[in-house]
């Protein structure tokens, strides 16, 4: 049995080898077992450090392959959702980008694409994203960000619209922090963006198995209205939600949201 073992292990190694990143599917086939034996492998292959995994999924699938084959990833980068590919395209192109210096969105999917972008502290504390590719040193990364601000400041503003860019750059950093908090208090990930603009993002998110839609709001306070609006955004999606905002929801809208609760129909005589 263990000579056995050791054979699977290695056919799965001598397969990887040969045809580089993939999905348990296709190992699966090759060494003509099902898929829940084939994942026992491929999780003492990974504890026992000869292969690695991907935090990207194709369906409900990691892509697994050996130390050495990273490359061969950007072929997966397909899967993507719209907002993590457009954040995965632009990070390919500039190899380095400074978080803060990014739209909300992008900023949330440059910490979705773990595969493919790199957390770098400066010394300043200012997160940078690198390319997982990009081979340059410490130093060359610097220049290349610093040129791109100098590049960037040269363009010349008038004192009080860049007055107001600072304070709008500062409601959008703290309306970024809300949901980051919100989401790893209740240990959760963002699986998909799939709205936005500068007062509300729609996020479908997962935790474990489950999954769920929750909508922020850049605002205190929530009225009816905004309600309304949101539900005519979610409605076809026919799937469960939740509402994030900055402050507490009012008196009036904890009473209308509690008066739903057990409401079965509103009929006519």
């Amino acid at each position: 049995m263990i000579r056995n073992v050791l054979e699977i292990k290695e056919k799965i190694i001598n397969f990887l080898e040969k045809n580089g990143p993939t999905i348990p599917i296709y190992i699966s086939r090759e060494i003509g077992m099902d898929l829940m034996f084939t994942s026992a492998f491929l999780s003492e292959l990974i504890s026992e450090k000869r292969i690695k995994s991907t935090y990207l999924r194709v369906g409900s699938s990691a892509i697994y392959f050996l130390e050495g084959q990273e490359e061969k990833l950007e072929s997966f980068s397909e899967h993507l959702k719209s907002k993590e590919k457009e954040a995965y395209e632009k990070l390919k192109k500039e190899r380095f980008l400074q978080d803060d210096d990014q739209e909300p969105a992008l900023r949330i999917a440059l910490n979705s694409i773990k595969d493919f972008a790199i957390p770098i502290k400066k010394e300043n504390n200012k997160l940078i994203w690198k390319y997982f590719l990009e081979k340059d040193s410490s130093k060359q990364k610097e220049d290349k960000i610093e040129k791109v601000k100098k590049l960037k400041n040269e363009k010349k503003f008038p004192e009080k619209k860049k007055k107001e860019k600072k304070t709008s750059e500062k409601k959008e950093e703290k309306f970024l922090e809300t949901i980051k908090e919100k989401l790893k208090e209740n240990n959760e990930e963002i699986e998909e963006i799939m709205g936005l603009n500068k007062d509300m993002i729609i996020l479908r998110v997962i935790k474990g198995k489950n999954k769920r839609i929750l909508i922020v709001l850049n605002k205190k306070l929530i009225s009816e209205k905004d309600i309304l609006n949101i539900f005519k955004r979610v409605e076809n999606l026919e799937e469960k939600y939740s509402i994030l905002i900055k402050g507490e929801p009012s008196k009036k809208i904890k009473t209308l949201f509690n008066a739903f609760k057990n409401l079965e129909s509103i009929e006519s005589t």
